[in-house]
């Protein structure tokens, strides 16, 4: 477990859901979301589309020029600033959607 990073995984996995315990249902869509964000930036860093540190998040969307991969970006950028910064309602499953045609488009590479 502990080679191949699954343990981390896991452990962040349980974090999030003892986080969410107590919290609200908007508080947890702003969580998902976040960590949703935060998985896809990874997934992008593993094959080559790093985000600096002075980027925002649409700056990032914008720098990603692979056909196919910057759209499905872009939208998923859009959803997580929506719930995270805007109040709306969180689009949970989308983003996890979104999140399975970036890997599935990274895979093609």
């Amino acid at each position: 477990m502990l080679r191949y990073g699954r343990l981390g995984l896991l452990w962040q996995k349980l974090r999030l859901s003892l986080q969410a315990k107590g919290k609200n249902p908007g508080a947890m869509k702003v969580l998902m979301a976040s960590r949703l964000y935060q998985e896809m930036t990874h997934v992008m860093a593993r094959h080559g589309f790093s985000r600096t540190e002075s980027q925002t998040a649409f700056e990032f969307a914008d720098a990603v020029k692979k056909p196919g991969l910057n759209s499905s970006v872009k939208e998923f950028t859009r959803l997580y600033a929506e719930a995270r910064f805007g109040g709306a309602h969180g689009d949970i499953p989308r983003l996890q959607q979104l999140l399975g045609a970036i890997r599935a488009e990274l895979r093609t590479r």
